[in-house]
């Protein structure tokens, strides 16, 4: 098992406590549906959520995004890139470690 870094999209949210300590030990993946996961940080209910360089839940972060070319280019600003939501929290969080739920995406 190999848990995800900062902003990588997860294949699914290990089912137990810990990550398996022996190669080629099985394990349950939630791969859909409300999980309930551990936030590395602070977001509110209903915000984007990805993971941290532990695995953790953390808010989506907004990013700039370029369009169009040469001098005319339009900057947007607020946008969430979707390859690096891994869900939409449920319940907020109020500080690192807290254990909250999310809906898989």
């Amino acid at each position: 098992v190999v848990l995800c870094s900062t902003s990588e999209k997860a294949v699914g949210v290990l089912e137990e406590n810990e990550a398996p300590s022996v190669a080629g030990q099985e394990v349950a993946v939630a791969v859909g549906g409300i999980v309930v996961i551990e936030a590395g940080g602070t977001f509110a209910s209903g915000d984007p959520v990805s993971s941290d360089s532990s695995g953790k839940a953390v808010v989506v972060a907004s990013v700039a995004v370029a369009s169009g070319s040469g001098g005319g280019a339009t900057t947007l600003t607020g946008g969430k890139l979707p390859v690096a939501i891994n869900g939409y929290a449920i319940d907020k969080s109020t500080a690192s470690g807290q254990f909250v739920r999310i809906k898989l995406v």
